[in-house]
């Protein structure tokens, strides 16, 4: 199962709802982000990584990436933030309506 979670920039949001669920759940899980303006190979914004850190989780390894239709194929189930970020994702791959 892959879950995939879509932002703007995909450096606070996304990356957050990434590693907090990464950290919740078995192996057998594929957690990934990114964003519809994805600010690719930014780190991600220190206020998450410090949100983060005072839950246990550290988010210092991780580097944004913009979203791609790709990328949208490869996931079981597409969690965008807003609407916008819905609205986008369907632009760039259709198919995942049902996901």
């Amino acid at each position: 199962m892959n879950i995939h979670f879509v932002c703007t920039g995909n450096i606070c949001r996304s990356p957050v709802a990434e590693y907090l669920m990464r950290d919740l759940v078995d192996d057998g899980l594929a957690v990934s982000s990114a964003g519809i303006a994805g600010l690719s190979g930014y780190a991600m914004d220190p206020r998450s990584v410090e949100y983060l850190r005072l839950r246990g989780v550290d988010g210092n390894d991780f580097t944004a990436r913009r979203v791609s239709r790709r990328i949208l194929k490869e996931q079981d189930l597409i969690v965008g933030f807003e609407q916008e970020h819905v609205n986008e994702c369907l632009a760039l791959e259709p198919a995942a309506i049902s996901r």
